[in-house]
């Protein structure tokens, strides 16, 4: 089969022929219909310190994926040969501490698709029968490769009420638009999104953000301020990990409320922890993945009811075979792009 693969501790990713997989006891072959990259892939293309320590070459990377089942191994319950399935890309060990106690998504011992096992950048993926989310055949492949990006947006968003709020989200990638959409589907008030990238930020706001503003050319204090009038938000997502989004963000907070943190810095971070945090009674609330299977429920139901089309965010299709293409436009420094979709035959 056709494949994407990071072969070696380098710089780069090889288009190849690989050996088509066979599925254990617990998994499912998929035909891979649809995959998304993630800035996680870019990393890996781009051979960052930050992913060395988890991926050990050669591996099949795309953690981002629908498909359709072929087989199934002899212990699975749930899924039958032509189901079409979304994954969900974090595998959890299901004995340590935190599995027993529902927090799959925290687990110990966890592995991801496509960066410990071999993933969906390829015509086809054996992946465990529990990662794969069933959903309805008429779901279009847009949305169908998107629910680990959108599952992210929903928990960082919505673990908590947010109807009425005022939110800001520092960082207008593919999970800080999706985290917009996610709060406006949960009655917030005002959507405020702050990017660098022009083309994200007009993207966002054509998928439902109310205010978005550069900071190339914006003060972010100052508008978030001004909208407020002077009071601060109520809920800031910050998606970005910049050492500046971190400290505007606890600085426009109003006392009491919530700081969401997704966005993983490069460095070490400073903050004014007296002043912005204890004097000022702020919650942090660090999100990592998706509730398995807790917000899939909640992302289902509101893609069902109309309330988050992701659809808008893929921009870009491209085969697999023009992988360089794809992954060219998501580095370079002006990103004129939302999500890059690879359709696969």
């Amino acid at each position: 089969m056709d494949a994407l693969v990071k072969e070696k501790a380098d710089k780069g990713l090889n288009f190849r022929d690989a050996p088509t997989p066979v599925p254990r006891d617990n998994e499912v072959l998929l035909k891979v219909k649809a995959a998304a990259i993630c800035g996680t892939d870019v990393t890996i293309f781009d051979w960052g310190e930050s992913i060395r320590r988890w991926i050990k070459p050669p591996v099949i990377i795309g953690h981002e994926f629908a498909g359709e089942v072929l087989e199934t191994g002899k212990n699975t319950k749930k899924l039958r040969p032509g189901d079409l399935v979304s994954i969900e890309s974090r595998i959890p060990c299901g004995i340590c501490y935190q599995c027993n106690t529902g927090r799959k998504h925290l687990c110990s011992n966890l592995k991801i698709i496509g960066v410990h096992t071999n993933g969906g950048f390829a015509q086809y993926a054996a992946v465990p029968e529990e990662s794969a989310w069933k959903i309805d055949k008429t779901t279009p492949m847009e949305v169908a490769c998107m629910m680990d990006v959108l599952g992210l947006a929903v928990h960082a968003a919505l673990d908590e009420d947010v109807c009425g709020y005022t939110v800001v989200v520092f960082g207008s990638g593919p999970a800080g638009i999706l985290a917009g959409c996610a709060a406006k589907a949960g009655g917030a008030q005002n959507v405020i999104m702050i990017g660098a990238t022009q083309y994200r930020l007009e993207l966002a706001k054509k998928m439902g953000a109310d205010y978005i503003f550069n900071i190339k050319d914006t003060d972010p204090k100052e508008v978030i301020m001004e909208i407020t009038k002077g009071e601060g938000v109520d809920l800031v997502l910050e998606m970005s990990g910049a050492q500046s989004a971190i400290n505007v963000g606890l600085e426009v907070l109003k006392k009491g409320s919530r700081f969401t943190a997704f966005g993983i810095p490069r460095q070490r971070v400073t903050i004014d922890w007296t002043n912005e945090l204890i004097m000022k009674g702020i919650r942090i609330h660090a999100i990592i993945g998706r509730k398995i299977f807790d917000t899939w429920y909640k992302m289902m139901t509101l893609v069902n009811m109309g309330r988050i089309d992701p659809k808008p965010l893929v921009t870009h299709k491209y085969k697999l075979t023009d992988y360089m293409d794809a992954f060219n436009i998501l580095r370079a420094e002006d990103r004129k792009c939302g999500k890059i979709m690879f359709a696969i035959d």
